[in-house]
């Protein structure tokens, strides 16, 4: 039947006139199905379509049907009649053609390797199948291919028959360690082929408003604002001030310049604006108020501190009623609930008047050793040293009772002696004179008695040379002789210089030394009477010492004599030339 007329529509749509309708109906092409389809340009020289499933239909043998999918035309012919097989499956044994008279005779197979291509192996070079020579599917390869995984960080042995297609890959346990699109997190993800690792966590944090979270996905940058808005008015504290909807979430009250209106703990005017916090600055004006402990008054206390710590000692009495607090200017008690006084007892011993020392307490005195340092000396007074009033008390015993014995020895001769003096309790009698004079003590007597005997103008500039060497110097000589030698030649070098010079000073830099160094140097300038200064800042200070004319002198002895007077020795150790080499 032919169409009549045409008419295109705005959709370029082709429909058929009247009388025939505007639908076309498409049989199916193997079971008969039908479709309405609109007429258009593509469908209008089209009377059939394809369902896609199977034909179904006899084929021309009679025996089987077509596995084909609804198609159109003719079926193919029968796979198996005899016109179509002419070699076993395998194709290397021919069938001649009057072997088999119909599809349906079997197809005879060969003694040969099948040697199909599988489709597991490498793409270069795939397996082939190791069967006999067999009709339909060739079985599964029993052999492994070796499959890249998709990262490609690996390659996994994988048994042919778990593989679906060539293409399949398998997956490592290597974890991505790149970082996600959030430039925060890592992606964690295993065998990983992501290009872009999107973060698929939330954002969650706090916008600018404070009070909300971000609900967008994890990013970089800044979170952008917070797209709530109020629609309420938004006032000042007083209310003078005001911002009209809408407000953006997160927008602060507006600014005040009024007086703050709330109610103050004190009666001085507030000199501060009006404000959205929650609590009022201090008042700070000046107020007159007395310390802790109501020792001093200051007329320049701020109005919002309560009280002030003079510094001084609190001076309140304890419990214990025998001391006062010694704790600087506080506030509260003194000690707390069931806390002792640790003070030290103020009472005075009976044997030695010393402080008993003990921590605080009721009663007697414990009788413990006297740990107070007392000064001895020898007779002449040159030597002294602190020794502890145990120690002390202990000597005078020993010194009694050689005394005792002494009298003892003499009243068996028959001589009288007075006994009280040595058994008198009394703490005044004792002596600090303990130390036993030495050889130094004799040389200094000696160079005193020569000085008056001679009837030196000034006995004093005389007795300068007599020279005393501190415990640190001796120490300090013991362990470094060479760098104290060095020192001794070089004042004494100096002192010398400056005697000979028409100048009336000369002077000596030293180089740069530590600490204990610049010591010795100090106190070896003091016995030879020279004046010593250190400059600059450490680690380059050093000492310059100055030798005036008229007041600078020479030891009488050397401290290597009297290390080697000490030691027993007659001769002092040379030292090493390079003295300055030990310095740290």
């Amino acid at each position: 039947m032919l169409l009549s007329e045409v008419f295109r529509c705005n959709a370029d749509l082709l429909f058929c006139t009247l009388p025939l309708p505007s639908l076309l109906i498409f049989p199916n092409l193997a079971i008969g199905q039908q479709r309405e389809v609109q007429c258009t340009r593509e469908s209008q020289d089209k009377r059939s379509y394809s369902c896609k499933e199977c034909c179904s239909k006899p084929l021309p043998c009679g025996n089987h049907k077509c596995k084909d999918s609804c198609h159109a035309g003719a079926c193919r012919p029968c796979k198996l009649s005899p016109t179509q097989i002419t070699s076993c499956p395998c194709g290397k044994l021919p069938v001649p053609a009057t072997q088999r008279a119909s599809c349906l005779d079997p197809v005879p197979t060969c003694e040969g390797v099948c040697g199909k291509t599988l489709r597991c192996g490498k793409p270069a070079h795939p397996h082939q199948c190791a069967s006999k020579c067999h009709l339909g599917q060739c079985p599964p390869c029993p052999k492994q291919t070796a499959v890249k995984c998709r990262c490609g960080h690996m390659d996994q042995m994988i048994k042919c028959r778990q593989l679906s297609t060539r293409a399949d890959d398998a997956r490592c346990k290597r974890r991505c360690t790149k970082k996600r699109s959030c430039g925060k997190h890592k992606c964690n993800a295993e065998c990983c082929i992501d290009i872009d690792h999107a973060c698929p966590l939330p954002c969650n944090r706090t916008l600018s408003c404070g009070r909300h979270k971000c609900d967008q996905p994890c990013h970089r940058g800044n979170c952008p604002p917070c797209y709530r808005s109020s629609f309420e008015e938004l006032y000042c504290e007083c209310g003078a001030e005001v911002i009209y909807p809408p407000v953006p979430c997160g927008t602060k009250k507006p600014i005040c310049k009024r007086p703050c209106s709330r109610t103050h703990g004190c009666e001085h005017p507030p000199q501060h604006n009006c404000h959205a916090a929650a609590s009022c600055p201090p008042c700070m004006m000046f107020t007159t108020k007395w310390c802790h402990g109501n020792h001093e008054q200051r007329k320049t206390i701020p109005c919002s501190q309560a009280s002030f710590s003079c510094g001084l000692a609190c001076g309140k009495p304890l419990a214990c009623g025998r001391h006062k607090c010694i704790r600087p200017c506080h506030e509260g008690e003194c000690q707390q609930p069931g806390e002792l006084c640790r003070q030290s007892c103020t009472k005075p011993r009976l044997l030695c008047g010393h402080k008993c020392a003990a921590i605080c307490h009721e009663g007697v005195c414990p009788e413990t050793p006297c740990k107070e340092l007392v000064e001895v000396q020898c007779e002449c007074g040159n030597r002294k040293q602190s020794r502890s009033c145990q120690e002390l008390a202990r000597e005078h015993s020993r010194i009694a009772t050689a005394q005792l014995a002494s009298s003892m020895a003499e009243m068996s001769r028959g001589n009288y002696m007075e006994l009280s003096e040595i058994l008198a309790p009394n703490k005044n009698n004792k002596s600090n004179k303990t130390l036993n004079c030495n050889d130094e003590c004799r040389l200094l007597e000696r160079n005193r008695r020569l000085a008056i005997g001679l009837q030196s103008r000034n006995p004093e500039t005389q007795l300068k040379s007599l020279t005393k060497y501190s415990e640190f110097l001796r120490g300090f000589a013991k362990r470094n002789p060479a760098l104290t030698k060095s020192v001794y030649e070089t004042l004494t070098d100096l002192v010398k210089l400056a005697k000979e010079s028409k100048q009336k000073s000369r002077s000596h830099s030293f180089p740069t030394m530590n600490r204990e160094k610049r010591q010795l140097v100090h106190e070896l300038c003091e016995v030879f009477g020279v004046e010593s200064v250190s400059y600059d800042k450490e680690p380059n200070r050093n000492v310059v010492a100055t030798a005036h004319k008229e007041r600078c002198w020479l030891p009488a002895t050397s401290i290597m004599e009297v290390l080697a007077r000490e030691s027993g020795q007659r001769r002092v150790p040379v030292p090493s030339n390079n003295a300055w080499s030990l310095k740290k």
